[in-house]
């Protein structure tokens, strides 16, 4: 565990290599698109809209978000 967060170039390969060894990028991928969907089903749901802007501002800032498109 003393390699994750560290800055050395060997620490560092290290970790990406064990990322890489269980497809994290793909968990991720999964992992959100499953919590966007969620999202969405909540804003359909909502009938005050009040609370429906509230949830589309937030999905707004989220997709926005440049550390979603990280390799």
């Amino acid at each position: 565990m003393d390699s994750y967060g560290s800055q050395d170039p060997a620490n560092v390969s290290q970790v990406k290599a064990i990322f890489e060894s269980i497809d994290l990028p793909k968990l991720f991928r999964v992992w959100d698109a499953e919590m966007v969907a969620k999202v969405e089903v909540m804003v359909e749901g909502a009938t005050d809209p009040v609370i429906r802007e509230s949830f589309l501002a937030l999905l707004s800032k989220y997709f926005s978000d440049p550390r979603r498109h990280l390799p």
